[in-house]
């Protein structure tokens, strides 16, 4: 068979990456009103070109491809007005085993994909070419997570370590081999020196990005934990895992205030709304649930099909 066709291709609807890919997008179409049938942003209504970019300019990390703006990117300054991508449907087959993770980064035109190819791919969105592909990890690399600020680009992986890259000139500055198993997310704090990263050995870990020592172990799920977020602005942390719960913690003493038990299967991505009181959370029970993080209560759930 030719490499054309062994190659696995990045959809944005890509079957494997169903609970990521509805978690993630869910927010950008929240204010759109989908195509009837499938909801989502490559099928939401944009009345006109106005609309279009509003609806860029609303999310953090999407608005980088609109206009032209002045980033401080760790010590250096950059101006540049890079062309918007295509809207048109776009499929990266670079990889050559299914890709677990996909992560924009928050200023610039880049895109990171970790892949079950063991590799780390990041591309400029301009072009949708290939500029570095990192081979350190051993084994699947199961999530990517840019810094919210500093050049860096975390990497959780089979191989049980997270590896932080530098992005000026893509080298490992540090790995992390804190825990005992597979690593199946990383998500860095909004604000804070702080990474978490969640586990197959059923612990979070809390990071402090200053020194990376572990600052905290969170044991609290009775099996692996699949996804970690935090909260854009409040001082909570969401973990999701395949016991089935959602678990919310207090970042401040790290006590878990809430357990949402509504899935009847492992608990694979959760995601904060940026601005509103919402936490999402898709399971393989093939259900996204909504919910209303002043009560915690369920406000709707989606069944995928």
């Amino acid at each position: 068979m030719g490499s054309s066709t062994s190659k696995k291709r990045l959809h944005w609807y890509d079957r494997q990456s169903w609970c990521r890919g509805w978690c993630r997008l869910i927010w950008a179409s929240a204010d759109l009103k989908p195509s009837s049938g499938v909801g989502g942003v490559r099928n939401a209504k944009l009345g006109n070109e106005a609309q279009l970019l509003e609806f860029f300019k609303a999310y953090p990390g999407l608005r980088k491809i609109i206009g032209t703006r002045l980033i401080v990117y760790g010590h250096e300054v950059y101006q540049h007005q890079p062309e918007p991508p295509s809207l048109d449907d776009k499929t990266l087959s670079d990889h050559s085993a299914g890709v677990s993770s996909v992560s924009w980064h928050p200023t610039l035109p880049l895109l990171a994909s970790g892949s079950s190819d063991r590799t780390v791919k990041i591309y400029d969105t301009r072009d949708w070419k290939v500029v570095k592909t990192m081979s350190d990890h051993s084994d699947s690399v199961s999530s990517v997570s840019w810094h919210p600020t500093q050049p860096l680009l975390a990497s959780g992986s089979w191989d049980k370590t997270v590896k932080i890259y530098g992005a000026r000139d893509w080298k490992v500055v540090k790995t992390l081999s804190d825990h005992s198993d597979y690593v199946y997310s990383v998500s860095w704090h909004p604000t804070q020196p702080l990474l978490a990263s969640g586990s197959y050995d059923k612990t979070v870990k809390i990071y402090d990005a200053r020194d990376w020592k572990v600052v905290k172990t969170l044991s609290d799920h009775l099996l692996s934990v699949y996804s970690v977020s935090w909260h854009p602005t409040q001082p909570l942390l969401a973990s999701g895992s395949s016991d089935r719960t959602v678990k919310i913690y207090d970042a401040r003493d790290w006590k878990v205030v809430k357990t949402l038990s509504d899935h009847s299967f492992g608990v694979k991505s959760v995601s904060w709304h940026p601005t509103q009181p919402l936490l999402v959370s898709g399971s393989g029970d093939r259900t996204v649930k909504i919910y209303d993080a002043r009560d915690w209560k369920v406000v709707n759930t989606q069944n995928v099909k």
